[in-house]
């Protein structure tokens, strides 16, 4: 009877700290299983679970992130917002290893911005065959342009002209026209491929990017939780 009612002081206990700590034991898990992969501190995560003994059942009502300026291979990130609904995780393995994966969310919406400036230098490396690559953004559309060798001999000057756009998890940047300037001559083409920009596959909570647009002198994706 004794241990029948230690046992069930323990688990009263255990309910009571959940309920009271719950929402901040989830924020810091959520805060270490992402420091280092973005910048975010403590304050600018913040967990939701009413009643708090969700999380012991894996479930939150909502979570916000914002992280300011990070860097993610060679593309730097001037922000990065993001706002979960309805989320689930594993609470033993999350809480236990003081990191937290998320499983699921069932409504999430993200904003990533990236600034003009790191766009212009990411572009003018991934375009190796036009030296001296000045990008510039005009209304909705970008343009790279810079000296480019005709036929590997005679010097011309290139203006490459393309939009930013979504495909499927992927940032790319399309071109629609190449102009080449040389010899007196202007010649164009639409036969360009794309650059890839950015997967957003490996982003955490799995995003799905489904908007760009310029504001503002920032590219800015908005993306959904699949």
């Amino acid at each position: 009877m004794k241990k029948l009612c230690l046992l069930a002081g323990l688990v009263a206990a255990l309910l009571f700290a959940a309920n009271l700590y719950g929402p901040q034991v989830a924020e810091n898990a959520l805060y270490r299983s992402l420091d280092g992969r973005m910048n975010v501190s403590c304050e600018n995560v913040r967990v939701m679970a009413e009643p708090g003994m969700e999380i012991l059942a894996g479930r939150l009502d909502s979570v916000y992130i914002h992280s300011d300026a990070f860097t993610v291979g060679k593309l730097r990130f001037e922000s990065f917002d993001c706002s979960l609904e309805n989320l689930s995780f594993n609470p033993f393995s999350s809480l236990f290893h003081s990191k937290m994966t998320l499983a699921s969310a069932q409504r999430g919406q993200v904003r990533a911005a990236i600034s003009a400036g790191d766009l212009r230098r990411y572009l003018a490396e991934r375009t190796d065959k036009i030296a001296n690559a000045d990008v510039t953004f005009e209304g909705d559309e970008v343009h790279v342009r810079g000296d480019a060798k005709l036929g590997g001999l005679l010097s011309a000057t290139a203006d490459v002209a393309g939009k930013f756009v979504i495909e499927g998890t992927h940032l790319k940047f399309a071109p629609s026209q190449v102009y080449i300037e040389g010899l007196g001559r202007t010649y164009g083409t639409d036969k360009v491929g794309s650059i890839d920009i950015y997967d957003f596959d490996s982003f955490p909570f799995g995003i799905t990017p489904d908007k760009v647009t310029i504001e503002n002198d920032l590219l800015v994706i908005y993306g959904q939780v699949r």
